[in-house]
């Protein structure tokens, strides 16, 4: 949803959202060769008006010349149509590349890798004078990225945050509170659980290198990717606080022997079981003692731990329940069953 808002949340027609960001991430390669060759598509144009040709269709050829413009020719790879649709946009802006090329309004890593991200720009920044550019992939685009909120607090979230603005916080904001999470969570682990304290010199690595990578990441990717990791570490903090508040190992213990007391399970032990039976040998106790004393708070005096069936006698127990079974149903239909010819 972050890097493709068109694709993901619209439902307008995929091919014109691919066509769409072919054009817009074309539009910036042709902009840019221009400008570093012959300052700006305006000069251009008007180099070729002064030699009496067609401007448009000049330019059109010339975009397909890998030696007059090699990267432009290299992006197109031939394809006129995505020439054309470039064309067109320069018709109707002939100063869009002082648009595109700003850094101000475009990052260039986004306009080339996730030019689905830029959409919004073209109707956002200027006054949204630019916007009537993306109507020649399609008008729907056009209208869907007038009517499609992108920003939060005034803050475009396809923005790649930076030292110089603002966006800084998220940054800052991702690292610190991912690094709170990972100190509370361990500090509860190591109180829950002594023995991780022997881990101290791999734990501190996690605790700092994660972190770290998060911050590095949030200042390389979209405003709103730094954005949700923030909300997601401060929902983690949230629920690694309370449920360690309220359900301590103590808690559980005491939660899981009542269980086990009311179950007076036999045979073999679910997964729930033998969690807390590991928890209470953690805690120093004895299982079966702590289930003895507890039968016995029930009222169950010389209370016996089952035991363990063998598969033989597992084995049997099903064939007799298996048996009994059969020979109801023969009984319900009126048939004679002999139990020796099912075995």
């Amino acid at each position: 949803v972050i890097y493709g808002p068109l694709t993901y949340v619209s439902s307008i027609n995929k091919n014109d959202v691919n066509a769409s960001n072919a054009m817009i991430s074309h539009l910036y390669t042709v902009s840019a060769e221009i400008d570093e060759k012959d300052e700006s598509i305006e000069k251009l144009l008007a180099k070729y008006e002064a030699d009496n040709k067609d401007p448009y269709e000049e330019l059109s050829s010339d975009l397909l010349d890998s030696e007059k413009y090699p990267n432009s020719a290299k992006a197109f790879d031939g394809d006129k149509s995505a020439v054309s649709n470039v064309v067109e946009a320069i018709k109707l802006h002939s100063d869009i590349d002082t648009f595109v090329t700003n850094e101000k309004y475009f990052s260039k890593n986004l306009i080339t890798s996730r030019p689905e991200l830029m959409t919004f720009v073209f109707s956002e920044e200027e006054g949204g004078q630019y916007s009537d550019v993306l109507s020649v992939v399609s008008s729907e685009i056009e209208d869907y990225s007038k009517d499609f909120n992108y920003d939060l607090f005034g803050i475009y979230m396809g923005t790649i945050p930076t030292l110089k603005s603002v966006t800084v916080i998220i940054p800052v904001l991702c690292f610190i509170l991912q690094l709170l999470t990972t100190v509370v969570s361990q500090q509860f682990a190591k109180k829950n659980n002594p023995a991780m304290a022997s881990m101290g010199g791999s734990m501190k690595v996690m605790m700092y290198v994660m972190p770290l990578f998060s911050l590095w990441i949030a200042f390389s990717y979209p405003l709103g990717l730094g954005l949700y990791w923030c909300y997601s570490s401060l929902i983690a903090l949230g629920q690694t606080v309370v449920l360690n508040k309220i359900y301590t190992p103590e808690h559980v213990a005491e939660l899981v022997e009542k269980d086990i007391a009311k179950q007076k399970t036999s045979g073999k032990k679910n997964l729930m079981q033998k969690m807390a039976e590991a928890q209470m040998v953690q805690q120093g106790k004895d299982p079966a003692e702590v289930r003895k004393q507890l039968m016995a708070e029930d009222g169950v005096e010389d209370y016996e731990e089952p035991k363990k069936k063998s598969k033989t006698v597992m084995k049997d127990e099903q064939r007799q329940k298996l048996n009994e079974a059969r020979r109801r149903m023969a009984e319900k239909y009126g048939e004679e069953y002999d139990d020796d010819s099912q075995d």
